[in-house]
């Protein structure tokens, strides 16, 4: 395997305000330290508080104030509104929203029940959108502001025993179009980022397949998964300046997986399994 070159910081956030929902672990805890890297001051969103708070308390000091970590359920709209309010009166405004909370229902599309699927919409779909309206309201009052929602390879092209986790991240890139059109004149930029195969905790037990892991180099043209902090440089820099002129885009972090292959579920983790 290659050795990653070094990630290098140049404050691509400084003196920003940013939130990350499902913030607690995996990709949502790492672009929370890559948006703290790059100068921000950061809320961390997640339905674990304890966690939440672990990750918040392992993050460098901001120079705007300390962190914040808040217990909040996106798929609940009271929970949502209780804590956007909680993060503009401990930041006073809000620069940047990484939407990164979201749940996964693994298994035969016919035995799908509409408990399963409604419960991946309210927290994948319905959740980023209450998140963004909230965000989107005080970015809009301000005159700026940036909304990256982390949608999935799995929006863009149909990973199998997951018909309605790949629904709702197609869906979500619909909510990212929509927005950028209706915000942008506002001041507010809204784009996403489509993770492939990222290595965290969720998707450790695909590992365990020594012959699929071994065959990802035939369909990753990367050759290897990525790492959670290359989903969070995506959104520091969708979030930045240099991406002043970009809204309304679906951006691949997949080390080139949809433009070339596809994968099916390794046999290690073909039973039926629900994660968040």
């Amino acid at each position: 395997m290659r050795t990653p070159r070094p990630r290098r910081t140049i404050m691509l956030l400084a003196g920003r305000t940013c939130v990350v929902t499902g913030g607690a672990s995996g990709i949502g805890a790492a672009t929370a330290r890559v948006l703290v890297r790059e100068g921000a001051r950061v809320a961390v969103l997640d339905r674990r508080a304890d966690d939440a708070r672990a990750v918040v308390e392992a993050l460098a000091p901001a120079d705007g104030g300390p962190h914040l970590a808040l217990e909040a359920d996106v798929a609940d709209p009271a929970a949502v509104r209780r804590a956007f309010t909680a993060v503009l009166e401990a930041f006073g405004r809000l620069d940047g929203l990484v939407s990164c909370a979201g749940i996964r229902i693994t298994g035969d599309p016919l035995e799908v029940t509409p408990e399963d699927w409604h419960h991946v919409m309210d927290v994948n779909l319905s959740g980023a959108f209450y998140c963004a309206q909230h965000a989107g309201r005080a970015m809009v009052a301000q005159g700026s502001g940036s909304i990256v929602n982390i949608s999935s390879a799995a929006g863009l092209v149909a990973v199998d025993r997951r018909v309605a986790y790949n629904a709702s991240k197609a869906g979500l890139l619909g909510l990212t179009r929509g927005l950028a059109r209706d915000l942008g004149g506002r001041g507010v930029r809204v784009n996403a980022v489509c993770p492939g195969l990222i290595r965290t905790p969720l998707t450790e037990p695909y590992f365990e397949d020594e012959a699929w892991v071994a065959a990802l180099s035939d369909v990753i043209p990367s050759g290897s998964a990525g790492e959670p902090e290359h989903i969070g440089d995506a959104c520091a820099f969708l979030l930045s300046d240099l991406a002043a002129y970009i809204t309304g885009i679906a951006l691949p972090v997949d080390g080139g997986f949809t433009a070339y292959g596809s994968f099916g579920s390794p046999s290690a983790f073909t039973a039926d399994r629900r994660a968040r």
